[in-house]
């Protein structure tokens, strides 16, 4: 892997880790519960599959794209028209492994190439693309977590934990 995408790699990586952790223990209800006006965590995690797939196909892979219409950008959510949970899960679970295995088999020119959107914060190359997709998702990672304190469902705070343990 170019050493220039370690970040961005890593960054997918810790949201896969937190996305686990938070729809853990979940039931269905949970899942599509919206907490006042903000999203459901299955609209939202149906929403963040939709963009790894899309990343996936700016860089050159031949993928399916559900449910844009419904969890897409801008998209209200409309709660009945979501899609089941064990799909989605499905679908990032290989979304995940299929981004992991194209990072590391994209050259420098593929890096480098100008990118079909203009992004914010990225330097116009498929590199600055990545970059931002790998924020979007690390974005809503951290949403799925607020989400699930809202509804009362909130997790231990693990790391902190940890990270007392260790000075200590």
């Amino acid at each position: 892997m170019d050493a220039r995408l370690a970040g961005s790699a890593q960054l997918f990586e810790t949201s896969r880790h937190y996305l686990r952790q938070s729809v853990k223990g979940l039931d269905g209800s949970h899942l599509r519960q919206r907490v006042g006006k903000a999203n459901s965590i299955l609209w939202t995690l149906g929403h963040i599959t939709v963009g790894r797939l899309r990343l996936l196909t700016m860089l050159g892979e031949s993928v399916d794209i559900p449910w844009t219409k419904v969890v897409g950008r801008g998209a209200d959510e409309v709660t009945d028209a979501l899609p089941d949970a064990a799909d989605v899960f499905a679908r990032w679970d290989d979304a995940a492994r299929s981004l992991a295995e194209r990072l590391e088999r994209l050259s420098v020119d593929e890096l480098l190439a100008p990118a079909r959107y203009r992004l914010p914060g990225s330097d116009g190359t498929m590199l600055g693309t990545i970059n931002y997709f790998a924020f979007h998702e690390a974005y809503h990672t951290g949403q799925l977590a607020v989400i699930r304190k809202a509804l009362n469902q909130g997790l231990p705070r693990r790391t902190v934990d940890r990270l007392v343990a260790v000075g200590s």
